[in-house]
């Protein structure tokens, strides 16, 4: 049986500190991306719905068309809204009584907060 040199056990050390090391990063950066991931599922998609005049419009509908199906909402008293939306591409209709309904395309990188969405009384 041969005897191990004093340097040879220093070298196997410092080489599985240096495998563990890199394991430990390499599980890091795989939970970092996996938690960015999941954060940009959804966003919220939100504003104001406004006549021509910068009128407040309230009680209007909102329906999002997404991959997984329709969104709705209905916007408040002052014509504000807030809803949750997937992170993709979207089609919103903003429609209700006495006005020109209105459609909007967004992409998922579209700013889709604090709009300003803008139609005509009938």
């Amino acid at each position: 049986m041969r005897t191990k040199l004093p340097f040879e056990s220093i070298k196997y050390g410092i080489e599985l500190k240096i495998l563990f090391h890199l394991f430990l990063i390499i599980g890091l950066f795989s939970n970092f991306s996996t938690f960015a991931q999941t954060q940009k599922e959804t966003r919220t998609l939100s504003g104001a719905v406004l006549t021509q005049q910068f009128e407040l419009v309230p009680n209007v509908s909102i329906e999002v068309e997404t991959s997984g199906g329709k969104l709705n909402a209905v916007s408040n008293s002052k014509g504000a809204f807030s809803l949750e939306v997937p992170n993709e591409s979207l089609s919103v209709k903003f429609f209700g009584n006495n006005i020109q309904p209105v459609t909007r395309i967004f992409a998922p990188t579209d700013r889709i907060e604090n709009l300003q969405i803008k139609t005509s009384a009938l």
